[in-house]
C-alpha cells in the first residue's frame, strides 16, 4: 500500500504540473524564437539552439509589460533538460553555485540568468519525447511538421500569473477489499483548477 500511495503521489504531481504548463503555454500572449526569421515549428533550424541571448530578450519583453517579479526578485523559467544543456555550454551562464549563498535553490534549479531563475522540467512541451509521455506534443515532431528538427518549449513567466484555485485538496481514498479480498481499490482525489490571469506575463519560448 505504500508503494502504491507513492505511485499514486507521482501522478497526482505529473496532472497538476500538466494543468499548470498547459494553462500558460496555451494563453501566453508573447512567443520568441532564436532567428526571428525561422519563426514556425517547421522552420527552426537545427542550430537555433537555447542561449544566453534568447533569454535576455524575453526579460525584455516581460519587463516592457511591467511584470511583477516573484517576491520582487525574479522571474520563473522551465527549461527541458535538452534546452538546459545548450544554455550550460554558453559562456555567459551562471552556475547556481555561484550564487547558492544568496537564498535558497528550488528542487531542479540549474542556475540564473538576468534575474531569471531556471529550473528542469522533462514535461516541457517538445517533438523528441516519445508520444505517450506528458511532454509530447505531435506540432513540435519533426515527423509531424517536416521541418528540420524536433521543437523544444519552455516557459518564463513573472509573478500573478498563474493562479491556482484548490476547491479540494488531495487526499487518498481507500475503496476497501474487493474481488473476494484479491483487490484492494486506492485512488488520489483533487478538485483544483488552473488559470492564466494575466498572459502578457509569460512568454513561450521555442527552440532545436
Amino acid at each position: 500500500m505504500s508503494e502504491a500511495a507513492t505511485l499514486l503521489g507521482r501522478d497526482y504531481a505529473v496532472v497538476r504540473d500538466i494543468a499548470l504548463r498547459d494553462a500558460i503555454a496555451t494563453q501566453a500572449s508573447s512567443g520568441l524564437y532564436v532567428d526571428p526569421a525561422n519563426n514556425t515549428p517547421a522552420t527552426i533550424a537545427a542550430v537555433d539552439k537555447m542561449d544566453t541571448d534568447l533569454i535576455r530578450r524575453a526579460v525584455e519583453v516581460l519587463e516592457t509589460n511591467n511584470t511583477p517579479k516573484f517576491y520582487g526578485d525574479y522571474y520563473i523559467c522551465f527549461v527541458h533538460p535538452h534546452q538546459a544543456s545548450d544554455l550550460r555550454t554558453d559562456n555567459n551562464w551562471i552556475n547556481a553555485n555561484a550564487y547558492a549563498g544568496t537564498r535558497n535553490i528550488f528542487n531542479g534549479e540549474i542556475g540564473r540568468w538576468e534575474d531569471v531563475v531556471f529550473i528542469t522540467s522533462t514535461h516541457c512541451r517538445n517533438g523528441a519525447a516519445s508520444t505517450n509521455a506528458p511532454g509530447y506534443l505531435a506540432d513540435f515532431d519533426q515527423t509531424v511538421h517536416g521541418g528540420n528538427t524536433d521543437v523544444y518549449e519552455s516557459l518564463m513567466f513573472g509573478d500573478q500569473c498563474l493562479y491556482v484555485a484548490d476547491a479540494l485538496p488531495v487526499e487518498l481514498r481507500d475503496n476497501g477489499i474487493e474481488d473476494f479480498g484479491r483487490t484492494h481499490g486506492l485512488a488520489w482525489y483533487s478538485l483544483f483548477g488552473t488559470k492564466c490571469l494575466r498572459p502578457d506575463y509569460a512568454v513561450n519560448l521555442r527552440t532545436a
